[in-house]
């Protein structure tokens, strides 16, 4: 199962045998937006996926006690940590192998390095998709042909493959945080 949320506000949805099914969905600007989305599936697949933003918010209580907390939100203002979350369920009888998702780093946001979770190799695209790898194996290469070593505020697109089949019933997670421009 590979899902990717493309730049153009696309889902791409393929589950093994290779099916590959394009579903049009909401805009990045409602995803940046907003709490979270089922993304819709086919009788075929039997892995459904959810994709939901939250926004980390601080508190301090009279003692002085700081508490954190990830809410959904309507506005989001710069400085803020936006966190995107995956979920994915196996609905299905049987484990499901190669479970992938990719999503994409809108740009009003910039990817906060080191916040990357799940149990699930990642590698990092700073060419819209094109490539993907370790961030220290990746290059940026300028219109004069000059290159420099790729920064995580290039990051544009992770891509997660879990570690593991996703068992019958069970849910995987995987999330970025990244900070409002």
């Amino acid at each position: 199962m590979r899902l990717s949320l493309l730049s153009s506000s696309l889902y791409s949805v393929t589950a093994s045998p290779r099916r590959s099914r394009a579903i049009a969905f909401f805009s990045l600007t409602v995803v940046f937006l907003s709490g979270s989305a089922t993304v819709p599936t086919f009788a075929a697949d039997t892995v459904t996926t959810q994709l939901s933003a939250t926004k980390r918010v601080q508190t301090k209580d009279k003692q002085g006690h700081i508490t954190v907390s990830f809410v959904p939100f309507n506005k989001a203002l710069p400085g803020d940590d936006v966190v995107y979350t995956v979920t994915c369920h196996n609905q299905g009888d049987a484990p499901a192998a190669d479970v992938a998702i990719t999503l994409p780093i809108p740009a009003e946001l910039t990817f906060i390095p080191g916040s990357v979770e799940g149990n699930a190799e990642v590698a990092y695209s700073v060419d819209g998709g094109k490539t993907f790898g370790l961030l220290d194996n990746l290059v940026i290469t300028a219109p004069d042909g000059a290159s420099r070593p790729a920064r995580a505020d290039d990051i544009n697109m992770i891509s997660w493959k879990l570690r593991a089949p996703l068992a019958p019933a069970a849910d995987a997670q995987v999330s970025f945080h990244a900070s409002v421009k």
